[in-house]
Parts: C-alpha cells; sequence; structure tokens
C-alpha cells in the first residue's frame, strides 16, 4: 500500500529523533495553490531542540523537507508553532529600554 502523505511521514522520521517528549509530535498538512503546507506542533519542552540554536536546527529541517519536495516536484513549507501556553518574549517586548 502506498503512503498517501510521504512529506508527513519524512518530516516525522527527522523529528523524532530530536524531541524528548515524541507524543507531543502533532504534523497536520493541508494543500493550496502554492503547494502543501505543514504545520508541526511539539511540546512546550521540546521547543528549544526543534529550533536550535539561533534557528540552525529549524533552518536544516526546512532545508531537508524543501529538498524532499523536489524529489516529488511540490513546494513544501512548514511552520513551527508555539505551544499553548508559551512564555516566549515577543521581540519588541524583550528590546530593552533606553533610559538615556
Amino acid at each position: 500500500m502506498e503512503n498517501k502523505e510521504p512529506e508527513v511521514s519524512y518530516l516525522k522520521s527527522i523529528m523524532l529523533p530530536l524531541l524528548s517528549h515524541p507524543e507531543g509530535l502533532e504534523v497536520h498538512k493541508s494543500i493550496d495553490d502554492r503547494g502543501v503546507y505543514l504545520v508541526v506542533r511539539v511540546s512546550q519542552d521540546d521547543m528549544g531542540r526543534v529550533i536550535g540554536k539561533q534557528g540552525q536546527t529549524a533552518q536544516s529541517i526546512r532545508n531537508l523537507i524543501r529538498q524532499f519536495g523536489g524529489v516529488y516536484q511540490k513546494s513544501i513549507s512548514i511552520k513551527i508553532e508555539e505551544p499553548i501556553g508559551s512564555t516566549r518574549f515577543r521581540n519588541e517586548e524583550s528590546e530593552p529600554s533606553s533610559s538615556i
């Protein structure tokens, strides 16, 4: 039987070894006129592992998926959603105010 969602399976195979809580991995797929869109959710504890230092791990995952899409002649995009209850600061909130 042929896998109807090879990009989801491939993405999961890349991400599962990175996670402390693999049961928290969710991948939702949608297709529009621009290609395949994958939305990834992981547990809050695993966000740092998925993003990596300065976003290097996330960028590597995106590069691998883009290459995989090339094999199937598809454009594949990934969005990594912040977990519910995340306390990460937004850039404009975390910038120090100048008091000079």
